[in-house]
């Protein structure tokens, strides 16, 4: 693990979702978000830390996963654990909604990845690739969550625009999937091959 200040955070599109899910949540421990009648898998979101309240806003660490049922066993795919410092005072201030990936986890891939390591409940050290990879990885995860869920983001929200536009990045994401031999784009995520297909899509589309 490297030591430096400052591991990759999600990106702006990928927080606008981010802050939804957080209203979802609202101050629960658990909560299970399934709107698409068990088309898609469901978002479980869990707080896995107190709260702790700063002069930079509130602290703790928050799951966001997918599962699935295999032999009796709950299978993560996947599960991406985020250390969240919320300094909002407006719901649109991403600026001031710090979101680091932490821990990443594919069941099906036998894939565990410690990304940061806290002390204190504040990044020390960290793997650089691999954090950097899940933060980049989550603009296309959260766009799926979006459109699968069909949740608004909080711009959306503030905003009244549709999701054509997300429509057109799914079109064109799935022909970079199938270019690449998968069925579509959610296959392509699913796979070991997810980051080359992640690159491709922030090559060709953009984020």
């Amino acid at each position: 693990m490297a030591k430096i200040q400052a591991p990759q955070q999600i990106g702006k599109q990928a927080k606008a979702l981010f802050a939804t899910l957080l209203n979802e949540i609202g101050e629960k421990q658990h909560v299970r978000i399934d709107k698409s009648n068990g088309t898609f898998y469901p978002v479980t979101l869990e707080r896995i830390s107190e709260i702790r309240r700063e002069a930079t806003g509130k602290r703790f660490l928050l799951s966001v996963a997918h599962y699935y049922k295999q032999e009796g066993d709950l299978m993560r795919d996947p599960e991406i654990v985020f250390l969240v410092i919320d300094g909002r005072k407006n719901p649109g201030d991403f600026d001031d909604l710090l979101v680091y990936p932490v821990e990443y986890t594919q069941d099906n891939l036998g894939m565990y990845q410690r990304l940061i390591e806290l002390e204190d409940m504040k990044p020390r050290r960290f793997v650089p690739n691999q954090q950097a990879s899940a933060a980049s990885f989550c603009t296309m995860w959260f766009k799926n969550i979006r459109y699968q869920q069909e949740l608004t983001t909080v711009k959306e929200s503030a905003e009244n625009k549709p999701v054509n536009k997300f429509k057109a990045y799914e079109r064109k994401a799935n022909k970079i999937a199938a270019d690449m031999g998968f069925k579509n784009c959610y296959e392509a995520i699913g796979s070991a091959r997810k980051d080359e297909f992640y690159n491709r899509c922030k090559k060709e589309i953009g984020e």
